[in-house]
């Protein structure tokens, strides 16, 4: 497996697969999206993707102190886990993406931008 010596971490005893399975990669991955954003508290983040990396960068901006994170997908089960994390949720199939953003902070636009997805996870962009 090529790379597979970059990113492995001692488990501690007593922890379970499923309790570190995503410590090494995807989590980190959404983690180091919103920490990129360099987040002072208080700021609207959008999440474009709410795969695993996604769903992780969402949950990461909120503990960085994002005050909202506004999720946008298509994909009705990745959108019921970003709002039961807490974001508002967008479907970009559904709805003018560019409109709501502006509707929902009163025209000054998501302050952080996350692009989570395949080939591309974890990229920032900023308005």
């Amino acid at each position: 497996m090529p790379y597979s010596d970059v990113g492995p971490i001692k488990v501690p005893q007593g922890l379970s697969d499923e309790q570190v399975l995503f410590l090494s990669d995807i989590f980190p991955t959404g983690f180091m999206a919103a920490d990129f954003c360099n987040l002072k508290g208080g700021e609207t983040v959008a999440v474009w993707g709410c795969g695993p990396v996604g769903q992780f960068a969402i949950k990461s901006a909120f503990l960085l102190g994002a005050e909202r994170v506004i999720a946008i997908d298509t994909v009705p089960e990745r959108l019921a886990l970003a709002q039961a994390s807490g974001a508002v949720t967008l479907d970009f199939k559904k709805e003018d993406i560019y409109d709501r953003i502006q509707e929902l902070t009163n025209g000054r636009g998501a302050g952080r931008l996350h692009r989570c997805r395949r080939h591309g996870t974890g990229h920032r962009l900023r308005f």
